[in-house]
């Protein structure tokens, strides 16, 4: 299996223009010795001048100028990954399969979970017309067409092999799945291609309960809990709502317990430990699950807490509230709610009180279960 990553023409085409704007500005006008901020800084000044002269492509492209501002607020070590590199290419997916082709690769699926959702993503019409191209080269060129794609994230098999209806029913039960995030996290909205998509709580709100214990259960498990006793729920109606939760991240794939090795166990947690004593010389956001063989995303002001908790078991949730308070002073980190900065210390002590009791209630349960700690 392949895994590969790249842009692809419907969405980026009208970005391209500005990317080798900014290639060009980089190599010819921009020192090599300044450092990334600097140079970023440099060419969003630049591109903010070209953009005030009000030019054509800008005018023929309404949201080019909104899209330019956006990416320009990006990590500057990102932007140069991303933009930069001398190999830098867009390419249509037909192109990409054509190109694996020669390597005897096939394309078997998206690796980004919501590009399997489009009953939410997409209108009945586009649903329509796309059935009629499943199983044809056009489908996904048409679907990227039709979302405007910029990016694809895709695998790639060769020699696949085809389960009969009975192997793909017993991999699928035995597959074991753990909750990802804080249970009290899980929102019955979804953000979509269209909006706003509502998930039926008599459905979802059961699943989410029975895996809430943060443990991996297997789809044959929760299917004959779920669908027996006082439960209305039929094996269909839990067995797409599972799916549907790991595409969107709320559970993910995971090992069964009995299958993880000590010594895996205890490298995830050093690396884990290493990654958090060195929170501020590294930007990584993430840290290594034994449980879900992956990365699960840790917000900064976590993984402070994570290294204080670790350092003292038994610390009270008042004096972890004092420890991160103050190494919000120390740092000079900004703290931010719904986009406000927030600055007064009366205010800022409030909401961290109400962060320290989620880690402490719903966080520290959910970091053991994944064996980050």
């Amino acid at each position: 299996m392949v895994y590969i990553s790249y842009n692809v023409s419907p969405g980026f085409i009208t970005f391209e223009p500005v990317r080798q704007l900014m290639a060009e500005f980089n190599e010819c006008l921009v020192a090599p010795k300044m450092d990334p901020d600097s140079k970023v800084k440099a060419i969003r000044e630049y591109l903010e001048r070209l953009i005030q002269v009000n030019p054509a492509v800008l005018q023929n492209n309404p949201t080019l100028a909104a899209r330019i501002r956006d990416t320009l607020t990006k990590d500057s070590h990102y932007l140069f990954a991303e933009y930069f590199n001398q190999s830098w290419d867009i390419i249509h997916f037909s192109d990409m399969v054509a190109a694996l082709d020669h390597a005897k690769l096939n394309y078997a699926c998206s690796a980004t979970g919501t590009e399997h959702l489009d009953n939410i993503n997409l209108t009945p019409q586009q649903q329509q017309l796309l059935a009629s191209l499943r199983g044809t080269p056009l489908f996904e060129s048409t679907r990227d067409f039709i979302v405007n794609q910029q990016f694809r994230r895709d695998f790639f098999v060769r020699g696949p092999m085809q389960l009969t209806p009975a192997q793909k029913d017993a991999e699928l039960r035995a597959t074991h799945f753990i909750l990802a995030v804080p249970s009290e996290d899980f929102s019955y909205q979804v953000n979509t291609r269209l909006g706003k998509a509502s998930l039926k709580q008599e459905v979802y709100e059961p699943i989410v309960k029975f895996f809430s214990d943060y443990q991996p259960h297997s789809l044959g498990e929760a299917l004959d809990s779920l669908t027996s006793g006082d439960n209305k729920l039929n094996a269909p109606q839990v067995a797409e709502a599972i799916c549907t939760l790991a595409l969107l991240g709320t559970l993910s794939p995971a090992k069964p317990l009995a299958d993880i090795k000590d010594e895996v166990k205890e490298r995830c947690q050093k690396l884990n430990a290493d990654l958090i004593s060195g929170l501020e010389l590294a930007q990584i956001n993430c840290l290594a699950s034994p449980v879900t063989q992956g990365a699960i995303y840790v917000n900064d002001v976590n993984r402070k807490l994570i290294s204080k908790y670790q350092q003292e078991p038994s610390i009270s949730e008042e004096a972890l509230l004092d420890y991160i308070c103050a190494e919000l002073q120390r740092t000079g980190a900004n703290l931010n709610q719904k986009g406000r900065a927030v600055t007064d210390a009366n205010e800022q002590r409030e909401i961290l009180k109400g962060f320290v009791h989620t880690f402490y209630q719903h966080c520290v349960p959910l970091y053991r279960g994944l064996q980050l700690i």
